[in-house]
């Protein structure tokens, strides 16, 4: 009997069959409750038996994707399979030391399997209608154990590309090759030729692999590789990226027809809110294949900066009714000179006849280069310099300003307006720039008391008077002429009554 015993204890065991070839394994001391995972599984330590003895067990829960599926009690030594997928062994189980909490030595392992490593590799990233796509596939078994009924396919989104490779078994680190050391089409290697399609449309080519381990399990892995096939169209826009201010520099929009038809475009090209065109950008074009166009205008940056944005070109075209448009690349231009803007202001804006007023003129140079500024000033009669300059010449930095102020005198009423301000500047290289500054109005008055509006009151009332009592003319004629005629006719009387 004794002999029988080990026998008998190793029959006890629920071990698996000796064929399966185990792989990964974790080993972790597990308290009461702990558990461990290793891929899909977790083993959790629920319990341990009740008894003091050389017989002390521990109860293992065995959970694969998070649900229960088999729980063992196991003593030390012994193990247990699950589905020849998965081998959990008790080491060793320490319950004597009441000064720690009881705990388990767990071991959990995996069975091997076999791990076809793939991948799809094109040899352009780019490719036009009609050139050739060339796929290379490599594959390898990188797990312990062997590969069985291998199957690649190879599709692609959209479906440009279909093919299907096979072979019986790929044994543990064996690599998948041809034959031949050179390129070739043959089971790892694929060529096709590129349609020509309306737009640059991206390719997403996926070889799958489906194959078995030693017993029967199936197994799965990818490869991935991506590229694009080109539109009809490729279109491109050239401009000087560093520019100087105040100069016009040339910008070419071209465009080649890389497709099977002749094509009729509408292109479109902006500037985009830092720059100006010198004309139109609009162009109807006709593109035969294989052949090119380009037209061409100038630009002028509005004012310095860096960075500033020149957008693509658009362009429209018809393919079988439907209609498409492909962009160029845009431009950012760093365009460097100086540039001077000029605020004037007066205050106060109504003064009174005999006072004083402050014109102000604050040059403030915006560019990223030094300018050298001239500023002319102008006024009206009716106002008066007291203090101060009206123009000025002077070296300013980028970001930097100046200040001119000058004290006027208001010398009559009314509304008196301050002419534009001329001011011009140039950098150290640039061309003569000119700025205006905006015209402003003052209002001048004269101011009345009381007292002096009741005495004009008075001397306009005398006045009326004295203009009703003074006749008019006719009147004072007529006043000349009256005693006389009356004369006339009594002498004429006397003569008739004497001799009648």
């Amino acid at each position: 009997m004794l002999i029988l015993l080990p026998l008998i204890l190793m029959a006890m065991v629920p071990i698996s069959a000796s064929a399966v070839i185990w792989g990964d394994e974790l080993s972790a001391d597990l308290l009461w409750g702990d558990g461990m995972c290793l891929g899909d599984y977790e083993i959790v330590l629920s319990d341990f038996s009740t008894e003091r003895s050389s017989k002390e067990r521990v109860l293992l829960e065995i959970c694969e994707k998070g649900s229960l599926v088999a729980s063992h009690a196991l003593r030390a030594g012994e193990s247990v399979s699950l589905n020849d997928s998965i081998l959990v062994t008790v080491e060793r189980i320490t319950v004597e030391d009441l000064q720690k909490e009881p705990s388990a030595r767990v071991k959990m392992q995996l069975a091997a399997v076999p791990e076809i490593s793939m991948t799809l590799v094109s040899d352009k990233e780019i490719y036009r209608g009609g050139e050739e796509i060339r796929l290379d596939l490599s594959a390898r078994n990188d797990g312990e154990v062997d590969s069985e009924d291998i199957t690649i396919n190879i599709t692609s989104d959209p479906p440009l590309l279909s093919a299907r490779f096979s072979k019986s078994e790929l044994k543990a680190g064996e690599a998948w090759e041809d034959d031949e050391g050179d390129w070739k089409e043959g089971a790892t290697h694929l060529k096709i030729e590129a349609p020509y399609l309306p737009a640059p449309t991206d390719i997403q080519a996926v070889a799958e692999a489906v194959y078995v381990d030693p017993q029967g399990r199936p197994h799965r892995s990818w490869a991935v590789a991506a590229f694009r096939i080109a539109g009809p169209l490729k279109v491109h826009k050239t401009v000087e990226e560093v520019q100087e201010f105040g100069k016009e520099y040339a910008v070419v929009n071209s465009v080649v027809n890389q497709g099977d038809r002749i094509l009729e475009i509408e292109m479109k090209d902006a500037t985009g809110r830092e720059f100006a065109a010198d004309q139109s950008l609009s162009w109807d074009l006709r593109v035969p294949p294989g052949e090119s166009r380009a037209v061409s205008y100038k630009i002028e940056a509005k004012r310095p900066g860096k960075g500033l944005a020149l957008p693509g070109c658009e362009v429209g075209y018809s393919w079988v009714g439907d209609e498409y448009e492909v962009n160029s690349e845009s431009h950012l231009v760093d365009v460097f000179g100086p540039f001077v803007e000029i605020d004037r202001s007066a205050k106060p804006r109504r003064v009174k006849v005999g006072d004083d007023l402050i014109l102000t003129a604050r040059l403030d140079n915006a560019g990223n280069r030094k300018a050298l500024v001239r500023l002319g000033q102008a006024i009206p009669d009716g106002l008066k310099i007291i203090e101060g300059d009206l123009n000025c010449s002077a070296l300013i930095g980028p970001g930097e300003n100046l200040t001119l102020e000058c004290k006027l005198r208001a010398l009559r009423t009314g509304d008196l307006r301050i002419p534009p301000a001329d001011a011009s500047f140039r950098g150290v290289r640039g061309d003569l720039e000119s700025v205006k500054g905006s015209a402003i109005t003052v209002a001048a008055y004269v101011e009345v008391d009381e007292e002096q509006e009741g005495n004009s009151s008075m001397v306009e009332s005398n006045v009326s008077d004295a203009i009703e009592e003074v006749p008019d003319e006719e009147e004072q004629v007529f006043d000349l002429l009256a005693p006389m005629a009356l004369a006339v006719v009594m002498l004429l009387f006397s003569v008739f009554n004497r001799y009648p």
